[in-house]
């Protein structure tokens, strides 16, 4: 019986026993990492969206807000300072200013 010499062909090397040359531990270490930034990317989504949910009643709140003013000084009588020219600002400053009616006074 003769002992066949291997070839070049047979030979196993070593990037073929663990895996296109990635060592088992290193790419197990790699799957670890890749599943972990999956669950932070998802998990950062839902609290984006959160954010965002709350932004929106935030938004929504304020506008409430903007409108039971508006109500509360057209029935008190006041007129919204907002968009008034400042000559009319200043003509309306130098008139004299009424006594509060029920003892209320109102401050801002």
């Amino acid at each position: 019986m003769s002992i066949r010499c291997r070839g070049v062909d047979q030979v196993r090397t070593l990037a073929m026993v663990r895996g296109s040359g990635v060592h088992s531990s290193e790419r197990h270490v790699r799957q670890f990492k890749v599943a972990s930034l999956e669950l932070e990317r998802s998990r950062r989504i839902k609290e984006r969206q959160a954010t965002l949910r709350r932004i929106q009643e935030i938004d929504s709140r304020l506008l409430e807000i903007d409108g039971l003013l508006a109500r509360h000084h057209q029935a008190l009588g006041l007129v919204s300072v907002r968009g008034v020219e400042p000559e009319a600002r200043s003509a309306r400053a130098e008139q004299p200013i009424d006594p509060p009616r029920e003892g209320h006074v109102l401050r801002y």
